[in-house]
Protein backbone atom coordinates (compact mmCIF):
# COMPACT_ATOMS: atom_id res chain seq x y z
CA UNK A 1 0.00 0.00 0.00
CA UNK A 2 1.69 3.37 -1.16
CA UNK A 3 1.24 6.42 1.19
CA UNK A 4 -0.28 9.85 -0.36
CA UNK A 5 2.66 12.19 -1.25
CA UNK A 6 1.73 14.72 1.81
CA UNK A 7 2.37 11.26 4.48
CA UNK A 8 5.60 10.91 3.35
CA UNK A 9 7.23 14.03 3.28
CA UNK A 10 6.76 14.89 6.66
CA UNK A 11 8.25 11.27 7.25
CA UNK A 12 11.70 12.75 5.27
CA UNK A 13 11.54 15.85 6.94
CA UNK A 14 11.46 14.26 10.31
CA UNK A 15 14.49 11.69 9.72
CA UNK A 16 16.40 15.25 8.45
CA UNK A 17 15.90 16.93 11.50
CA UNK A 18 17.21 14.20 13.53
CA UNK A 19 19.70 13.61 11.19
CA UNK A 20 20.84 17.34 11.84
CA UNK A 21 19.71 17.45 15.28
CA UNK A 22 22.35 14.73 16.00
CA UNK A 23 25.01 16.24 14.44
CA UNK A 24 24.54 19.50 15.32
CA UNK A 25 24.27 18.28 19.18
CA UNK A 26 27.11 16.91 18.94
CA UNK A 27 29.05 19.68 17.05
CA UNK A 28 27.74 22.21 19.83
CA UNK A 29 28.98 19.48 22.45
CA UNK A 30 32.19 19.68 21.30
CA UNK A 31 32.64 23.30 20.97
CA UNK A 32 31.59 23.85 24.55
CA UNK A 33 33.82 21.53 26.14
CA UNK A 34 37.06 22.82 24.01
CA UNK A 35 35.63 26.53 25.20
CA UNK A 36 35.90 24.87 28.68
CA UNK A 37 38.80 26.01 31.15
CA UNK A 38 41.10 23.97 31.64
CA UNK A 39 43.89 23.24 34.32
CA UNK A 40 46.78 25.25 33.67
CA UNK A 41 50.43 23.95 34.74
CA UNK A 42 51.54 21.54 37.39
CA UNK A 43 49.14 20.30 40.50
CA UNK A 44 50.30 18.97 43.40
CA UNK A 45 48.03 17.33 45.80
CA UNK A 46 49.90 16.03 49.06
CA UNK A 47 47.94 13.33 51.38
CA UNK A 48 48.36 12.22 55.21
CA UNK A 49 47.21 8.20 55.05
CA UNK A 50 47.40 7.55 58.45
CA UNK A 51 46.94 10.85 60.36
CA UNK A 52 49.98 11.43 61.86
CA UNK A 53 50.40 14.98 60.20
CA UNK A 54 53.18 14.07 57.93
CA UNK A 55 52.89 13.65 54.09
CA UNK A 56 52.72 9.85 53.06
CA UNK A 57 51.38 10.42 49.45
CA UNK A 58 52.35 13.15 46.89
CA UNK A 59 50.47 13.19 43.38
CA UNK A 60 51.71 15.25 40.90
CA UNK A 61 49.68 16.39 37.72
CA UNK A 62 49.03 18.43 34.62
CA UNK A 63 45.83 18.98 32.74
CA UNK A 64 44.25 16.23 34.16
CA UNK A 65 47.20 13.57 33.67
CA UNK A 66 48.87 12.48 36.42
CA UNK A 67 52.18 12.56 36.25
CA UNK A 68 54.16 10.88 39.25
CA UNK A 69 52.89 9.26 42.40
CA UNK A 70 55.42 9.19 45.45
CA UNK A 71 54.68 6.81 48.19
CA UNK A 72 56.19 6.64 52.22
CA UNK A 73 55.60 2.68 52.72
CA UNK A 74 57.24 2.35 55.97
CA UNK A 75 56.13 6.39 57.22
CA UNK A 76 58.93 7.54 58.05
CA UNK A 77 58.72 10.67 56.68
CA UNK A 78 60.97 10.34 53.02
CA UNK A 79 58.98 8.93 50.02
CA UNK A 80 60.68 5.34 49.20
CA UNK A 81 58.47 4.35 46.02
CA UNK A 82 57.46 6.67 43.38
CA UNK A 83 56.13 6.05 39.89
CA UNK A 84 56.37 8.30 36.47
CA UNK A 85 53.43 7.89 34.05
CA UNK A 86 52.90 9.08 30.41
CA UNK A 87 50.23 9.30 29.21
CA UNK A 88 48.14 7.18 31.92
CA UNK A 89 50.14 4.81 31.90
CA UNK A 90 53.10 4.01 34.33
CA UNK A 91 56.48 4.01 32.33
CA UNK A 92 58.95 3.87 35.11
CA UNK A 93 59.17 3.02 39.12
CA UNK A 94 61.61 3.47 41.75
CA UNK A 95 61.97 1.49 44.74
CA UNK A 96 63.81 2.04 48.03
CA UNK A 97 63.42 -1.54 49.15
CA UNK A 98 65.87 -1.45 52.02
CA UNK A 99 64.75 2.31 53.47
CA UNK A 100 68.15 3.77 53.52
CA UNK A 101 66.55 6.79 51.70
CA UNK A 102 68.61 5.91 48.52
CA UNK A 103 66.50 4.08 45.70
CA UNK A 104 67.61 0.96 44.46
CA UNK A 105 65.33 -0.54 42.02
CA UNK A 106 63.73 0.90 38.99
CA UNK A 107 61.27 -0.84 36.85
CA UNK A 108 60.50 0.31 33.24
CA UNK A 109 57.43 -0.82 31.94
CA UNK A 110 56.16 -1.37 28.33
CA UNK A 111 52.26 -1.17 27.88
CA UNK A 112 52.07 -1.33 31.69
CA UNK A 113 53.97 -5.22 31.86
CA UNK A 114 57.30 -4.65 33.36
CA UNK A 115 60.20 -4.74 30.77
CA UNK A 116 63.50 -4.14 32.59
CA UNK A 117 64.05 -4.47 36.72
CA UNK A 118 67.78 -2.61 37.75
CA UNK A 119 68.57 -3.42 41.42
CA UNK A 120 71.48 -2.42 43.60
CA UNK A 121 71.42 -5.14 45.88
CA UNK A 122 74.54 -4.11 47.96
CA UNK A 123 74.19 0.00 48.14
CA UNK A 124 77.19 0.74 46.18
CA UNK A 125 75.28 2.69 44.17
CA UNK A 126 75.93 0.51 41.06
CA UNK A 127 73.29 -2.07 39.21
CA UNK A 128 73.74 -5.63 40.69
CA UNK A 129 70.83 -7.32 39.07
CA UNK A 130 69.28 -7.15 35.88
CA UNK A 131 65.78 -8.63 35.24
CA UNK A 132 64.56 -8.71 31.70
CA UNK A 133 60.39 -9.57 30.79
CA UNK A 134 58.79 -10.11 27.90
CA UNK A 135 55.04 -9.55 27.75
CA UNK A 136 55.47 -9.12 31.58
CA UNK A 137 57.23 -12.71 31.69
CA UNK A 138 60.71 -13.17 33.08
CA UNK A 139 63.22 -13.73 30.34
CA UNK A 140 66.89 -13.81 31.75
CA UNK A 141 68.48 -11.83 34.51
CA UNK A 142 71.67 -11.16 35.49
CA UNK A 143 73.71 -10.53 38.70
CA UNK A 144 76.93 -9.14 39.53
CA UNK A 145 78.53 -11.57 42.13
CA UNK A 146 81.33 -10.09 43.37
CA UNK A 147 82.38 -6.21 43.91
CA UNK A 148 84.26 -4.47 41.36
CA UNK A 149 84.86 -7.50 39.71
CA UNK A 150 83.30 -8.57 36.08
CA UNK A 151 81.79 -12.39 37.60
CA UNK A 152 78.12 -12.93 36.02
CA UNK A 153 75.87 -15.22 37.02
CA UNK A 154 72.75 -15.47 34.06
CA UNK A 155 69.56 -17.20 33.80
CA UNK A 156 67.66 -17.39 30.70
CA UNK A 157 64.16 -18.33 30.87
CA UNK A 158 61.63 -19.81 28.16
CA UNK A 159 57.74 -19.35 29.35
CA UNK A 160 59.13 -18.15 32.54
CA UNK A 161 61.01 -21.24 33.81
CA UNK A 162 64.49 -21.29 34.32
CA UNK A 163 65.79 -23.26 31.05
CA UNK A 164 69.84 -22.34 31.51
CA UNK A 165 72.14 -20.85 33.84
CA UNK A 166 75.73 -19.14 32.36
CA UNK A 167 78.63 -18.53 35.19
CA UNK A 168 81.33 -16.07 33.90
CA UNK A 169 84.27 -15.66 36.38
CA UNK A 170 87.91 -14.73 35.91
CA UNK A 171 87.02 -14.61 32.32
CA UNK A 172 85.63 -18.53 31.94
CA UNK A 173 82.07 -19.13 31.33
CA UNK A 174 80.00 -22.44 32.43
CA UNK A 175 77.20 -23.31 30.97
CA UNK A 176 74.17 -25.14 33.16
CA UNK A 177 71.17 -26.70 31.68
CA UNK A 178 67.87 -26.84 33.43
CA UNK A 179 65.32 -29.39 33.26
CA UNK A 180 61.38 -29.45 32.63
CA UNK A 181 60.73 -27.64 36.32
CA UNK A 182 63.88 -25.27 36.04
CA UNK A 183 66.44 -27.71 38.38
CA UNK A 184 69.93 -27.76 36.99
CA UNK A 185 70.44 -31.69 35.26
CA UNK A 186 74.05 -31.07 33.60
CA UNK A 187 76.72 -28.82 32.65
CA UNK A 188 79.38 -27.90 29.78
CA UNK A 189 82.63 -26.80 29.99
Amino acid sequence: MRLPLDRRIPIRWFVVFIFLGCILGYGAGFWAAKRRPSEKGIVTRVEDQDGDGRADCLVVSSNGLTLSISDDRNRDGRYDYRDHFLYGRVVRSEADNDFDGQFDEWTTFYFEFPATVETDADGDGRVDIITTYTNGVVSYSTIRMTKGKRDFFTEYYEHGIRSKVVIQKDGKERSLQCGRYGQIEFGEE
